[in-house]
């Protein structure tokens, strides 16, 4: 039982605190622990029926609960998290300690795990062993193959997909390939799909951050450094530092920090493949409330980890936040659904059938139980999302309305509620956010596709990249329309019209502007997990014979282009730890005020507790020399060059100034065609041969020159 094991983790998280030594040993244990055990105290009477509905639902609500009181405490500027992690233990142990005494029969009865007996026959012996086989080959093949993937070739044009061996390739086809069978299979179990879409999860998202040995994407590094301050200072930074005004990310992993003692630079890039499981069992948990059937649930899963090509799991707000969207959407489904949709559902389905059809497959089933915990604890989420990230509130209000207004899930008065606490927190940060940013810009609906066609914030990847995006993108729209098509001609248009709807409707969030160009991506983000759904579902009502091999033809192009989009492109974001070093060393003995400007993309700034030294600039991106500067890409002589850098510098003020040039910048100008590599070099060689700047500090990947005021 989920809540009898919440019970023992509380005396034994205490055990790991006080006993082990081990940083990450405390920090994975007080991780699984501030959602386990909040999450199943306050969910233990809520009448969950199913295993996936009750797993998804104690991590959306146990971390929202631990997010809310880290943030509640940055902002009063009295971060003790271990008075609240024992007060969360001191209050939950006593609620789970009744329920299992009261022997329930609500999330208690539906938490245990389905009943596994070995098979009687040998042929079902044989049949079990053939389908945990491809998962011990194939993980077996990627961790040896690891050994076999060296940096040096991953920081290239082809980046993870080069620098893989054969091994590696072998590893996940015997792993898709297991995963397929196990999802589409009848009967379908729950442990083995749950590890075989676990697996898929963990080389695709994985392998970069086993290979790499510092965080990968340079924006990481800032909010590395939001949570260092808070962990250093014990209160939030500047306000006028947006991740300041949104902190509920920073102080519930600052908190775990403090607590722990593990750095966020040690964690940072496993972040990766722990929001991507997340945001599989979040999937999983609204395909089972809606649809019912374990392989669609299975199927949903797979297809949204294999699809989710965005890349927007690393250590981020952003992933924080899309983890408890999903998972207050899925207790919007299981508590407050509507047992038939409204006559709009089968009127909107009329194109697609020629007439009305007989009402089947229900989208969700109403369920009786304590509604009104469940009002408290999705309102709750909401304001974790509204205090951890600018966008996902809205998504999350623009998904509700469309459940509301199609008669589905939710009602009125939770919708107002979400909305005037998404709002309610925009209004008092809206004067900063105008000023620094600019909201309501206007769209136009071409932009939905700008960086699926290269014409986007990436216009600069290689075109392989972007056409695999591109690719992957209609594919999925394609499977989508006709999954929807066949199942409202089979009767299904309760399901389909709404996942549908739910679909079209992140298109909505471009009204506020393109978010800073990638308003494209936000809108596949917000559409993928309903898209999952509705495919899924659809291929659940094929026969099982002509199941696996459809399932197939979809799931392995899908999952190509994906590796294609997501690791082919992986050089250009790998960060040697040399230059997190010289990052660090540049804020440490940095005077106050300094300006730095960058020579390119990459290189980590602003990741440790003394970023505040530094001097804010552009609200949006760390200051770049040829941004600055455009007329230095051009070729020019030596003394035109120093002019050139000089004006750049002279645009920041008089204070002390720092060049950053390091081996990430030249890979990521090189890969992205972003400037010319001997346009750098010359660069370089003129600020090293010139008076007016001193080598401050150099090492194996980092040159940093000081500005001679």
């Amino acid at each position: 039982m989920l809540d009898a094991l919440a019970l023992s983790f509380v005396p034994f998280t205490a055990l790991v605190l006080l006993l082990i030594s081990s940083a990450s040993v405390k920090f994975s244990c007080l991780l699984i622990a501030s959602a386990l055990v909040p999450g199943t105290a306050a969910l233990v009477r809520l009448e969950l029926r199913t295993l996936s509905q009750c797993i998804s639902g104690i991590v959306a609500v146990g971390i929202a609960i631990s997010a809310a009181g880290s943030v509640g405490l940055a902002w009063a500027g009295w971060f003790h998290p271990l008075y609240l992690a024992v007060a969360l233990g001191a209050i939950s142990a006593p609620v789970l300690g009744w329920d299992l005494s009261r022997r329930s029969v609500g999330m208690t009865g539906a938490a245990w795990l389905p009943h596994v007996s070995m098979p009687r026959t040998p042929a079902a012996r044989a049949s079990l062993a053939l389908a945990w086989l491809p998962l011990l080959l194939g993980s077996a093949a990627w961790v040896v193959s690891l050994h076999h993937i060296h940096l040096a070739k991953v920081v290239g044009v082809t980046g993870v997909i080069g620098a893989a061996p054969k091994l590696w390739y072998v590893g996940l086809g015997l792993l898709l390939a297991g995963a397929v069978v196990a999802c589409c299979r009848r009967p379908v179990g729950v442990l083995v799909p749950t590890l075989y879409v676990a697996a898929v999860t963990i080389v695709l998202t994985g392998t970069l951050s086993a290979v790499t040995h510092a965080p990968v994407f340079d924006y990481v590094y800032k909010h590395i450094g939001i949570i260092a301050f808070l962990v250093a200072h014990g209160h939030l930074g500047p306000t006028s530092d947006i991740y300041n005004r949104w902190p509920a990310f920073f102080a519930f992993a600052a908190a775990l920090t403090r607590v722990t003692g593990l750095g966020p630079l040690a964690y940072a890039n496993w972040a990766i493949p722990l929001f991507s499981m997340l945001d599989g069992l979040m999937v999983a948990g609204i395909a089972q409330t809606i649809t019912k059937s374990r392989r669609a649930t299975a199927l949903s899963a797979l297809l949204f980890v294999c699809a989710n090509w965005i890349g927007q799991t690393y250590m981020s707000p952003q992933a924080f936040a899309f983890v408890l969207y999903l998972g207050a959407m899925g207790l919007v489904f299981a508590k407050f659904g509507s047992a038939r949709a409204s006559r709009l559902v089968s009127w909107l389905a009329r194109p697609l059938t020629g007439s009305p059809r007989r009402r089947r497959g229900l989208f969700t089933q109403s369920v009786s139980g304590q509604q009104v915990l469940a009002f408290v604890f999705v309102l709750l989420i909401t304001f974790v999302i509204a205090a951890a990230h600018q966008l996902t509130p809205y998504a999350l209000l623009i998904q509700l309305a469309v459940c509301v207004f199609l008669g589905v899930a939710g009602n009125y008065k939770l919708l107002a509620l979400v909305g005037a606490i998404s709002i309610g927190y925009l209004v008092a940060n809206f004067q900063f956010i105008q000023s620094h940013y600019g909201i309501f810009e206007g769209y136009s609906l071409l932009s939905a596709f700008s960086v699926a066609s290269g014409s986007g914030p990436v216009a600069h990847r290689p075109e392989l990249y972007s056409n695999a995006g591109s690719g992957l993108t209609l594919l999925m729209l394609l499977a989508t329309f006709i999954s929807a098509i066949r199942l409202v001609r089979s009767g299904r248009a309760q399901t389909a019209v709404p996942l549908l709807a739910l679909t079209a409707a992140p298109i909505a969030l471009l009204g506020g502007g393109d978010y800073g160009g990638e308003g494209s991506l936000r809108i596949f983000l917000f559409s993928a997990p309903w898209q999952c759904v509705l495919i899924a579902y659809a291929l659940c009502t094929i026969r099982t014979k002509r199941l696996i091999p459809l399932a197939g033809m979809l799931i392995v192009p899908v999952l190509a282009l994906c590796v294609i989009t997501t690791l082919g492109n992986s050089g250009s974001e790998v960060i040697p730890p040399s230059e997190v070093t010289a990052a660090q060393h540049l804020e440490e003995h940095a005077p106050n005020g300094s300006t730095v400007l960058l020579a390119g993309d990459t290189f980590p700034i602003r990741l440790t507790a003394d970023y505040t030294k530094l001097l804010e600039t552009d609200p949006n991106n760390e200051p770049e020399l040829f941004s600055t500067t455009p007329a230095l890409i051009t070729p020019h002589p030596p003394a035109r060059i120093v002019t050139l850098v000089l004006k750049a510098f002279s645009t920041f003020g008089t204070g002390p100034g720092f060049l950053v040039f390091s081996e990430s910048q030249y890979a990521y100008a090189r890969i992205e065609a972003t400037i010319p590599a001997a346009v750098m070099e010359a660069v370089e060689h003129a600020v090293a041969q010139s008076a007016s700047f001193t080598l401050w500090y150099s090492n194996a990947d980092t040159k940093i020159y000081r500005l001679n005021r």
